[in-house]
């Protein structure tokens, strides 16, 4: 049996999927066509050379270019009202910024450092007494003295701390005699008044008022005048209250000691932050024994505001008192005179 020819070669493998050259974000592994096998074992094939397929890169996206009249796509809309705002808003936030820090933070930090509060009343109020020793030197009591006490007064060293401590220790109310009339039968009670400023910006004061609270018959129990001896150089400001008064307004006085124009028509008066004003203040009263208060007025900012002040310096306190008409020793249940020099006081007329 003849051996047949060449025998063919097996039929070739079909070929491999070649990959897509649609770029992706990471490039494939390149992908190699194999070559047919060789027609035996006995034979090989040389490796491929493999080389990497070609990409083109894809061009940059561009902001499709709107034809006029049409209508701006949603997405650059929003993007488009985000630039806008944002163009307007930090401006104006950055502002606000500067204006808190300068207008409110500033000033805040200066009230902290002065020790001001917001609750606080815009002026602070003081009181005290301003007896002068050498002319204020009368008391009058509401009941006679009693027998312990006329002992005491007649052993009395005629001194003024030693007249001064009786009467405060017996309740006496004094006063200075003022002369309204030939009589000089008003009694005269003193004060002086302190205003410091407890706020930024303007506070003035417009007016000093006072208003009466109660009328009484003046005192007839016991009369005690203690020793003078000089004269006095003030510039007060000073309230007259007759016998239908019900709001005094603070007056000046003249060149010879009579009251004149209201105060603060004449005088403009400022406060500044911490900055204490004093009023020496004179109350007079020739008629009735009377209970009283101020009424301090003021703008503050352009804004009309009130206090009200009483002998403690608070609104609400004792009230100021003034014992009224001054009569002949003749009218009290008992009348004593301490004179300078004298070893002790004794009883003794006139006012």
């Amino acid at each position: 049996m003849t051996a047949p020819e060449d025998q063919a070669p097996p039929p070739d493998d079909p070929p491999e999927p070649v990959a897509s050259k649609k770029p992706l974000d990471d490039p494939p592994q390149p992908v190699v066509a194999r070559k047919k096998r060789p027609p035996d074992g006995s034979t090989s094939w040389a490796p491929p050379t493999a080389s990497p397929p070609s990409y083109r890169k894809a061009p940059p996206a561009t902001r499709p270019v709107q034809p006029p009249g049409q209508e701006i796509p949603g997405e650059d809309r929003s993007q488009r009202r985000i630039a806008i705002l944002t163009g307007v808003t930090v401006p104006i936030v950055l502002a606000v910024m500067v204006f808190v820090a300068t207008v409110v933070v500033g000033p805040f930090q200066e009230d902290v450092k002065e020790g001001v509060s917001a609750a606080e009343p815009p002026v602070r109020v003081g009181i005290e007494e301003s007896w002068n020793e050498d002319v204020d030197m009368g008391w009058v009591f509401d009941e006679p003295l009693s027998e312990q006490a006329l002992n005491g007064l007649r052993n009395l060293p005629s001194t003024p701390r030693s007249v001064i401590d009786f009467a405060a220790d017996n309740g006496g109310i004094r006063y200075s005699s003022y002369c309204l009339t030939s009589a000089c039968d008003a009694a005269r009670t003193r004060f002086k008044l302190s205003l410091t400023g407890r706020k930024r910006g303007e506070v003035r004061i417009t007016d000093v008022v006072g208003r009466v609270l109660e009328r009484r018959k003046p005192p007839t129990g016991f009369k005690l005048r203690g020793p003078t001896g000089g004269a006095e150089e003030i510039e007060p400001g000073i309230l007259i209250f007759d016998e239908s008064s019900t709001m005094e307004r603070l007056r000046s006085l003249d060149e010879s000691e009579r009251p004149g124009r209201a105060y603060f028509d004449e005088k403009f008066v400022y406060l500044t932050l911490n900055e204490p004003i004093v009023f020496e203040i004179l109350a007079v009263s020739s008629t009735w024994d009377i209970d009283w208060e101020l009424v301090v007025k003021l703008t503050v900012d352009g804004k009309a505001e009130e206090m009200t002040v009483r002998s403690d310096g608070t609104p609400n306190g004792e009230p100021f008192r003034n014992p009224g008409k001054l009569y002949d020793h003749a009218a009290y249940q008992g009348s004593y005179e301490c004179e300078v020099g004298a070893l002790t006081c004794e009883p003794m007329g006139g006012l």
